[in-house]
């Protein structure tokens, strides 16, 4: 009798032993899982700056390149407005725009 004690007290303690390993087991992989989510998130963390970034140099070529074309612009109505007023107010024949886009008028 004392050795079917025994045994069950050993298949008890054996039994015991296998959940402690496994409740270790299944918080260390908790604490590796959530490390792996803090990494991920300072990864997108680092892509979302990165993205930001090139969205910014983006802006800021597109209204250099939008600022340089409204100089130019602008530099080609004050030559077209010098020419005029040298002319004496009138159009001249070669830069008559309503000539070269209606032919009917």
């Amino acid at each position: 009798m004392r050795l079917v004690v025994t045994s069950r007290v050993f298949f008890f303690l054996k039994k015991m032993a296998v959940w402690l390993q496994a409740r270790r087991n299944y918080r260390s992989l908790r604490g590796l899982i959530r490390l792996q989510g803090v990494m991920r998130g300072a990864s997108v963390r680092r892509q979302t700056a990165q993205a930001m970034r090139c969205m910014q140099t983006l802006v800021r070529v597109q209204a250099q390149v939008r600022a340089s074309r409204v100089e130019a612009m602008e530099r080609r109505n004050r030559q077209h407005h010098g020419a005029m007023l040298r002319d004496g107010g009138r159009w001249r024949a070669g830069s008559q725009v309503l000539d070269r886009r209606t032919p009917w008028l």
